[in-house]
């Protein structure tokens, strides 16, 4: 007895056809099981792309931030320096206003003096 199977052509066919629908259908339910996932993981795909576009956001906002605290302490600098110039000035002010009262404070106008000079020429 021969253990052989043997299909007629329309047998071979249907065969076939049917193979051909299972992959098919397989192919489908894998595609609508993808979209599930998809869908199921947009909200976090969202979320990934919003925090990614803050964190972005965020290194410009301190790059921009560590530039202006330079201009700050350049100006701070600035007045400071003029704040110094104020004080020699207002002293130097001081020194010819009491000359003028008086007459006797040479020793103040030449120290006022040498200080506006020290200043002028030192900053």
């Amino acid at each position: 007895m021969d253990n052989t199977i043997i299909f007629t052509p329309a047998e071979l066919v249907t065969f076939i056809l049917g193979a051909c629908g299972l992959i098919t259908a397989v192919a489908a339910a894998g595609a609508a099981l993808y979209k599930v996932w998809r869908w199921l993981r947009k909200p976090n795909t969202e979320q990934d792309k919003k925090l990614a576009d803050h964190d972005r956001r965020l290194r410009e906002h301190d790059k921009k931030l560590a530039e202006h605290d330079g201009y700050f302490s350049n100006d701070k600098r600035r007045i400071d320096g003029m704040e110094d110039g104020n004080k020699v000035t207002q002293g130097a002010i001081l020194a010819l206003l009491a000359h003028a009262i008086d007459g006797n404070n040479v020793k103040q106008m030449e120290d006022a003096r040498d200080n506006l000079q020290n200043y002028l020429l030192n900053r």
